[in-house]
């Protein structure tokens, strides 16, 4: 689908916003306002509706858990841990993102799980085609298994996303990604996972009852942007999850630069919501590109510059007495490969 403004291709399912070309300079929203995942749904749905009935459209409520729920989130939560540190151990340097994809897939099963991501649809997509996003250097986010042939070598970064479903007959979905490095990463590697972790950390500790989720872009943000003088990658962010892959809220990493853009910042961070929160990082750039040709390889989100990115997410619930992480211990695994 094309954004009816400024044509440009959206398709990733965690894409949400971008700013239209006519959005510059001040712009207001009703001339320049994009399509959100939900309601390109919609206009699918019903051929090509006219702009200000979709700009009505009001926004989905954002779920609410609590309890029992809880304790089956995070018991799906944790089987993305235990994922995580299985693979930490397993790959070696030398191995194909196939080799990786499947040995997922083996140890989910193992496990009494499977993979969310298997055959996910958007529209005018082909279903993701591997069971975990498997992602190198300059590939932000999406990277499949066939995507990428040539072993992984020495300073490679690769991205691991896991999702599973656990549990039945009501199955609870647990989402986190994490960064490692193949071989001793480079200082300039290593600070940009350190950036990448501590950013993720210092925009959990804003998620709680009080805030707003402008908060945690607030926080990410500074310290990717102006600490550490790398770019928070545009266009992508982190969601609501639970029994599904995607639910309100969108959760962006970086602060809203017109009205409209991003409308949940102002919306407070309410006990009960379980959000997958992802800062996704670039050396160069915030700004991406990918294939939109209806193919498989399509999938891919690149840096534009070709730069190094890192990504990391985890899993939170909003409490009453300030955010839970389900995806703890993702923080002690073993991050370089050797």
């Amino acid at each position: 689908m094309k954004c009816p403004l400024c044509s440009i291709n959206l398709q990733c399912s965690h894409i949400r916003t971008h700013k239209p070309k006519n959005a510059r300079n001040g712009a207001q929203p009703n001339k320049g306002r994009c399509l959100n995942r939900n309601q390109i749904k919609q206009s699918y749905a019903s051929a090509t509706p006219p702009l200000p009935s979709i700009l009505s459209h009001p926004m989905p409520s954002i779920p609410v858990i609590k309890g029992p729920d809880a304790d089956a989130a995070y018991a799906a939560a944790q089987k993305v841990v235990e994922t995580h540190q299985h693979l930490s151990k397993w790959i070696r340097p030398g191995m194909t993102l196939a080799q990786i994809d499947a040995e997922v897939a083996r140890f989910l099963e193992s496990i009494n799980c499977r993979s969310c991501f298997y055959g996910y649809k958007v529209p005018k997509s082909p279903p993701f085609p591997s069971h975990a996003c498997l992602s190198v250097n300059d590939c932000v986010v999406h990277g499949t298994a066939g995507y990428r042939r040539e072993p992984l070598k020495q300073g490679d970064l690769l991205k691991v996303d896991i999702g599973v479903w656990h549990g039945r007959p009501n199955a609870w979905i647990g989402d986190a990604a994490w960064t490692y490095a193949i071989g001793e990463p480079t200082p300039a590697a290593r600070r940009l996972m350190e950036c990448g972790k501590e950013s993720l950390a210092r925009g959990v500790r804003e998620l709680r009852p009080g805030n707003t989720y402008l908060a945690w872009a607030r926080a990410v943000q500074n310290h990717v942007e102006k600490e550490c003088g790398f770019f928070c990658v545009r266009g992508l962010g982190g969601h609501g999850i639970g029994r599904a892959l995607h639910t309100p809220p969108y959760v962006a990493n970086v602060v809203p630069t017109y009205n409209g853009e991003w409308p949940e910042a102002s919306k407070a961070c309410t006990p009960g919501t379980l959000i997958a929160v992802e800062p996704m990082i670039a050396v160069g750039t915030g700004d991406t590109y990918h294939n939109s040709l209806g193919r498989l390889d399509d999938w891919p989100v690149f840096t534009k510059d070709g730069s190094l990115s890192v990504h990391y997410e985890h899993d939170i619930l909003i409490t009453e007495n300030g955010p839970r992480n389900l995806t703890e211990g993702l923080e002690t695994i073993r991050d370089v490969i050797e």
